[in-house]
Formats: structure tokens, sequence, C-alpha cells
């Protein structure tokens, strides 16, 4: 079932890896293009999706019930296997090189050479490096994307709720503003194949700095809320004093983003629109802004890595604060409250390893 890419009405064939909330979103608005097909790799969801497939409650398309892809298989080797020729793979799991790398996951499929280009939709900042390197032999491209997207899961994964619109901008890794004519052309397909389906994407010749600009939000919100273990109005309740020290700490990871070049004033300031401005503007934006915000109806939005932490799931510390810490030192800044934070951070996430292995341990005594 192999696709000619070049003849205009067939479908383009694009292997997914990663069925989550946010592989579910944008599985579904590729193949509301009218243009994609998706192969997907569900491991621990494949029962689900290979059968009834599940309940998608959006604010933009409604609610959609039963919806599951063009093809659902356990493993990539079972994706591959009938010599598919699939012009994007896209990778849509959580980060987390210090448990899995990318290139690892991916392997089958990168060993296949049937994957023609590959996009990925992670958190955080230098997700693309160790897959950038795996491909680098073979020249295949690679397109790194940035979404803004309230979606989870619930009820054992088979209610998909996507609240307001999704923004998602996407560049060439490594970042270039003269791309080659296959990285090009993979970049127009990805973001082509989704504003067709209905999604406000873009592109970008600076996917670093748009990684930093959320990263920022990501580095300072998911930290507080999974070390206080609340939502934000949780913290809104301090007083000037308590909350000093938290601002410190947010006007420490934004001086990164000024020290090291990523964070320009004058240029695009996701998902809202306007421009970036000085690291004071930026602050009241982040952090004050926050802070100030009355909570709604639906109480305050739980940040994915206090949802992980609660379920003791293994968190994106590596590539949301880590990195952070990483590049300033990469660019002598000091950043103190930054490092007690990560190494908080370190020990959440060693706790829940810890954990993990004597669940396993405990399964196989069992058996």
């Amino acid at each position: 079932m192999t696709t000619d890419s070049t003849a205009p009405h067939d479908p383009v064939d694009i292997l997914l890896v990663g069925l989550g909330s946010i592989g579910t979103v944008y599985a579904l608005l590729l193949e509301k293009s009218g243009r994609a097909r998706v192969s997907a790799v569900a491991r621990s969801n494949y029962e689900l999706y290979s059968t009834t497939g599940v309940r998608i409650d959006s604010d933009a398309l409604g609610v959609i019930e039963g919806w599951k892809p063009y093809r659902v298989f356990k493993s990539q080797e079972d994706a591959l296997a009938d010599g598919t020729r699939y012009e994007l793979g896209l990778l849509a799991t959580k980060a987390l090189p210090d448990i899995t790398r990318s290139s690892d996951l991916l392997a089958p499929a990168l060993a296949s050479g049937q994957v023609a280009a590959w996009a990925l939709i992670q958190n955080g900042l230098g997700v693309e490096a160790d897959l950038a390197a795996a491909l680098k032999a073979t020249q295949t491209p690679l397109v790194s994307s940035v979404a803004w997207i309230g979606s989870t899961t619930s009820d054992r994964g088979a209610l998909v709720t996507w609240r307001n619109k999704d923004t998602l901008v996407a560049g060439v890794y490594p970042p270039t503003a003269s791309p080659s004519a296959a990285e090009a052309a993979a970049l127009e397909l990805w973001t082509g194949l989704l504003k067709d389906g209905g999604s406000n994407a873009s592109a970008t010749d600076n996917i670093d700095a748009v990684r930093f600009g959320k990263n920022v939000w990501n580095a300072v919100w998911s930290s507080f809320q999974g070390l206080v273990g609340t939502p934000t109005p949780g913290l809104s309740q301090f007083s000037p004093e308590d909350l000093a020290p938290l601002r410190a700490f947010a006007r420490e990871v934004i001086a990164v983003g000024y020290g090291s070049g990523l964070l320009v004033p004058g240029a695009p300031a996701y998902p809202f629109g306007g421009v970036i401005g000085s690291v004071d503007e930026t602050l009241a934006t982040v952090f004050d802004g926050v802070i100030n915000r009355p909570v709604g109806p639906r109480g305050g939005y739980k940040m994915s890595l206090l949802v992980d932490v609660e379920n003791r799931r293994p968190i994106e510390v590596e590539v949301i604060t880590g990195a952070v810490l990483r590049l300033a030192r990469e660019h002598g800044i000091d950043t103190p409250l930054l490092a007690y934070t990560y190494s908080l951070l370190r020990g959440v996430q060693n706790g829940i390893l810890a954990e993990r292995k004597q669940r396993e341990e405990a399964g196989e005594a069992k058996a």
C-alpha cells in the first residue's frame, strides 16, 4: 500500500507515535484536512483505539463519538510491515530523555527507511537534539513544533477533552533561514495539512526562540504546581512577602531567555499576538498577570506536570527546567533559585521512578 506523493489526489500517509490527548487531536485535524490518513502506534491504549474508539469533547469541533484514526497498530514494526511509505512521521509523546531518548523510541521506524520526514510536537527545550543527530546521516528532514492546546484525557483514556482552539508554530530543526528543498517541503506539507484541517498553524525560521517563549510559562508554573501540589489559585493567596521568592525565580527563568538571545524584544509573542517586550514587561505578563487573574468557573488549570505528579508518572523535568539551567550555565548566567528548583524536581522524578520500579518488581514476583 505504498503511496505516490506525486499524485495530487492520493492521501498522504502519516505514521504517528504517541496517541495521547495531543496526538489524538492532531491526528483528528490531519485527517479532517481530507488529504491525510494517519496510522497510529498505540501501546497501552491499543484495544481502546482499535475497537470502540474515543469520545472527543471539543470547543472547536463539538462532540465526536467513537473516533479512531485510519489505522491503529500495536508496534512500529506492525505499521511498517506492509511496506507503506510514510511521507511524515509524527512524534507526540512526552519528552523524557532521562528515561528514553527519542531516537531509541523510534529506532524501528528510523531503521526502516520508510519515513521521508519527521515532525514532532513536544514541550521543552532541546527535545529535538538526539533525533536530529540520528537523522543527520540520511539528511532526513526534521520539523519541530510548539503547540498551545488545552487537551487532556480521562476515563482511562476513553474521553479526550479539548478546550478552546489550538495554536501551533513549526520550524525546521536545526533552525535555519535557508532550509533545503526537502526541509522546506516537509515544513510546508506539515503546516499545510494542519491548516486544511482547521488548525491555527504557522511557520517560523527560529523554532528555538519560539520554544523558549513557551517554555518560560512551563518552567515557571509547572515547577510551582509540581512542587506545591496545587493549581495556581493556591498560590494567589500568598502575601507579597511570600510571593517575592517565586517572582524572583520567574525573573531568573526569563533572564536566561534574554541572556541567551532566545527572547528578543520586538519578536512575535505567541500565542497571544503582539511582540516581546522588556524583562520587566515579560515578568508582568508571565507572573503578575497569572497570579492576579480571577479564577474561572472551571477552577485553576492544572499543568500537565502536576497531573503527572498526581498520577505518579515520569515528569518532563529535564527538558522543561533542566534545559533552562544548562542554558544559563552555558552563558554564565547566575540562577541559584532555578538550580534549587531543578534539584527538588529531580527528587520528585527519582521518587516516581523508584515507585514505578517497585511496582514492576512486585508484578514480576506475582507472575
